[in-house]
């Protein structure tokens, strides 16, 4: 397309001839070469020659030499452009063959809106499965790679357990488990032969002196193992209740004749069990409670001497003088022979009564008894009430 140089005109003029350049001759490769290529690929194909001008740039071009350019014939022979234009028009038909078969291929395959979007969507589809077994996958590695970790961390766990040195418990030596032995079957009391609420009967038999009598219900009243005064009221051998007088004789006992005029025919004997023993006291109907308290208040000097058959034979010092107590209310005189617990004289008359005990205690639990009021054995408190106005009996 470019021109070609001027040469010098030696050059030029020897060699006029040889140095024409036939551009028509030229051959141009186009793509109906390649169609019928393809489609016959045995053919040998021509390429086909174009005669082509020189445009306006190609003759400013400093490379193109117009005094050559005009003076160049471009012919062609006439033969070989004959030949050209058969093969451009085969190559034309055969051209129009294969674009109307292509056009025909385009419409044939071309696919409709539908199937585009159908494809659009089967390809989402299939590109979904692939993720979801893509992450199946990967979840299903994870959870066996989570049970192996756990699976070594348990047994290494069980191996630092098992390499652990442990320190012997030292047992304590059971002992053998002792069965309490069963509590003895509780000896049963034996029954008591006398009432502790209601007077009891002590007859008194021939041939048996009083004061052995006496003593005998004394030993069995102290083993039933009595807490209350006992109190007897003393028959004959016909079980009839005998006088204070009578009594006074069988017994020993001597009072002045004015104490024996203001006493009456009924009275008690009390057994009671002290913390020194059994002791014995007495409770004797009085006539007139005053002239009763006048003619004791004068005998109490020999008070003691007079009623000693129920001191059952003890010793005693009468030195001491009486002196006045008073417990629950009631007034009590009182000399201490031996000692309070021991052996002592109390008297006091309440509820047209003569009182007598031989020990302190004795004479409360009388009263207690008289008055109906709970009695505690003499090792226990005494009641509250008792109060001494002059002296103390110890």
């Amino acid at each position: 397309m470019f021109g070609l140089k001027k040469k010098p005109a030696s050059v030029q003029e020897g060699n006029k001839d040889t140095n024409t350049i036939n551009i028509a001759g030229i051959p141009i490769h186009t793509m109906q070469d390649d169609l019928e290529k393809i489609k016959n690929p045995n053919a040998i194909i021509t390429p086909a020659k174009k005669q082509t001008t020189p445009s306006s740039k190609q003759n400013t071009s400093p490379f193109f030499t117009p005094a050559i350019e005009n003076s160049q014939t471009f012919s062609q022979p006439e033969s070989n452009s004959t030949s050209a234009k058969m093969i451009n028009t085969k190559s034309n038909q055969s051209s129009s063959r294969i674009n109307k078969s292509f056009n025909a291929t385009n419409r044939t395959d071309t696919p409709s809106h539908e199937d585009a979007i159908s494809n659009a969507k089967n390809y989402a589809n299939a590109k979904f499965d692939k993720r979801f077994m893509i992450l199946s996958a990967l979840s299903i590695a994870l959870l066996v790679l989570l049970a192996i970790a756990g699976l070594r961390f348990f047994k290494n766990k069980t191996a630092t357990v098992d390499e652990t040195p442990t320190t012997p418990i030292e047992q304590e030596p059971t002992q053998p488990i002792q069965t309490p032995a069963e509590d003895p079957a509780p000896i049963p009391k034996p029954a008591l032969s006398f009432s502790e609420t209601n007077p009891n009967y002590l007859r008194l038999e021939d041939g048996i002196a009083v004061s052995d009598k006496i003593k005998a219900t004394l030993g069995q009243v102290s083993q039933e193992g009595y807490t209350l005064p006992v109190e007897f009221i003393i028959t004959d051998s016909q079980n009839k209740p005998i006088s204070f007088k009578n009594f006074s004789d069988l017994l020993a006992i001597k009072l002045s004749q004015s104490t024996f005029n203001s006493l009456g025919d009924n009275f008690s004997l009390f057994i009671y069990n002290d913390a020194t023993g059994p002791k014995i006291g007495l409770t004797i109907e009085s006539k007139n409670d005053i002239d009763l308290g006048k003619s004791l208040t004068q005998e109490e000097p020999l008070l003691a001497d007079e009623i000693n058959p129920l001191f059952l034979n003890n010793t005693y010092n009468k030195a001491k003088l009486f002196n006045s107590s008073e417990y629950g209310g009631v007034k009590i005189r009182y000399q201490n022979i031996i000692s309070p617990e021991m052996l002592s004289v109390d008297y006091s008359i309440f509820k047209n009564k003569l009182l007598i005990g031989t020990t302190k205690l004795t004479m409360r639990a009388i009263i207690d008894k008289l008055n109906n009021t709970a009695l505690n054995k003499p090792s226990e408190t005494l009641p509250a009430t008792m109060k001494e106005t002059t002296g103390n009996q110890k």
